[in-house]
């Protein structure tokens, strides 16, 4: 199951009077033993260089290879003539700045940058689809063969 150069996820967490908070890093295996491994942790923000340590096999799990983000980010996130969703823009602090419903007139393609147009309260507004939650897809009327 672990192997030399594999990616693993190491979890880990801080325990306060408020309850635990999860973190998980990023490492490759250096060495495996029998119930831990030596990892070097993959330079970050929370590591910003690559720190060795041995860890027990317990809180790793292997990265999983063969995911295909490509496919799995696919159309299936882009709005489409019909559909209803919900715009929304967040502040830094977090707060919505923005929380609107409308259903998608039109969609726009140039290049990477794909926005839609919706309408809202009777206006039409030109938005980008990063900001567009779907929540329901246009029902098809099948076509008659």
């Amino acid at each position: 199951m672990w192997e030399k150069g594999e990616t693993v996820i190491v979890y880990g967490g801080k325990s306060t009077s408020d309850g635990f908070s999860t973190k998980v890093v990023i490492a490759e295996i250096i060495e495996v033993g029998e119930h831990h491994l030596l990892i070097r942790y993959k330079p970050s923000g929370y590591f910003g260089y690559s720190k060795v340590s041995i860890v027990n096999k317990t809180i790793c799990r292997p990265l999983e290879k063969n995911v295909n983000i490509r496919n799995e980010t696919g159309s299936e996130n882009i709005p489409m003539v019909g559909d209803l969703v919900n715009h929304f823009k967040i502040e830094y602090d977090g707060e919505f700045k923005v929380n609107e419903i409308g259903t998608v007139q039109a969609v726009e393609f140039c290049g990477s940058n794909i926005s839609v147009e919706i309408m809202v309260d009777g206006n039409m507004k030109s938005v980008s689809i990063e900001n567009c939650l779907i929540l329901q897809r246009a029902n098809k009327i099948p076509e008659k063969v």
